[in-house]
């Protein structure tokens, strides 16, 4: 439901380009990764997004007036394949708990984990993707929610 109502705000916003945006909810905490223009977009987004009930912590991950050329979107959906694979077929995993994005090399996930272990089998798998320079982990435990 999160999901939508941001979405929805964020067509009206008539912001230019804003398939570069990608937005990702897990348990009211959302997280944003893309390009904008300017920083007044990127506020705008933001602000749009604070602005709707059940949201409670806000990621921003957009960058501004960066380049996103067609190699590196296509290494990126490489990347974010193979999680998303990995996620959907590892045992003790519940990938509807997860949301994965590559972006300009950088790779996010959010979401929640059901056991320690199943944090720490995703982690490490995580550390090792290749085209990955980084990786920014939002996963937080069934028991810290």
């Amino acid at each position: 439901v999160i999901f939508t109502k941001i979405k929805a705000g964020l067509l009206n916003l008539k912001i230019k380009n804003l398939t570069n945006i990608s937005v990702h909810v897990s348990q009211g905490r959302v997280l944003l990764i893309g390009i904008t223009e300017n920083s007044a977009d990127r506020l705008r987004i933001v602000k749009n997004i604070w602005e709707i009930d059940g949201v409670n912590e806000i990621y921003n991950e957009i960058i501004i007036d960066e380049e996103y050329t067609f190699s590196e979107r296509s290494s990126d959906l490489l990347a974010t394949t193979k999680v998303d694979t990995f996620l959907l077929f590892k045992s003790n995993v519940f990938s509807n708990n997860y949301s994965v994005k590559v972006f300009k090399g950088d790779l996010y996930i959010i979401g929640i984990a059901g056991s320690l272990e199943e944090k720490n089998t995703i982690e490490k798998y995580l550390l090792n993707i290749k085209n990955v320079e980084k990786v920014i982990n939002f996963i937080l435990l069934d028991k810290q929610i």
